[in-house]
């Protein structure tokens, strides 16, 4: 499968996960690694989502052929690369977003 239907499918199980009220949004908390829990499907899940989005887009914006510290931010070479063979090397596609968009923000 592509990166693109990789990412296509964790946004679509995200999307079902937030539809299952609290135990989903519980479940997108800890796959996340959030410090402070989901609470609603609209507000909060919409900026998990923005948060997600922007990470790829940062990463895009800093895909440069050497590794880069950027504000902090410790990335590979063609980090849009690692992005994507991290999010084809994840147990499922909601793991596979949450380690990509962790590649920018730092967190593990």
């Amino acid at each position: 499968r592509s990166c693109i239907s990789k990412v296509k499918e964790g946004f679509s199980a995200m999307d079902q996960l937030a539809k299952e009220g609290a135990t989903g949004l519980a479940q997108l908390t800890t796959d996340f690694k959030l410090c402070s829990p989901l609470k609603d499907a609209d507000a909060a899940y919409k900026h998990l989502q923005g948060w997600i989005r922007n990470a790829f887009t940062y990463l895009a914006m800093l895909d440069y052929p050497y590794p880069t510290d950027f504000l902090g931010m410790k990335l590979p070479a063609h980090p849009v690369n690692a992005g994507c063979e991290v999010i084809q090397n994840a147990s499922d596609a909601i793991h596979g977003l949450a380690a990509a968009a962790s590649m920018y923000y730092g967190a593990d």
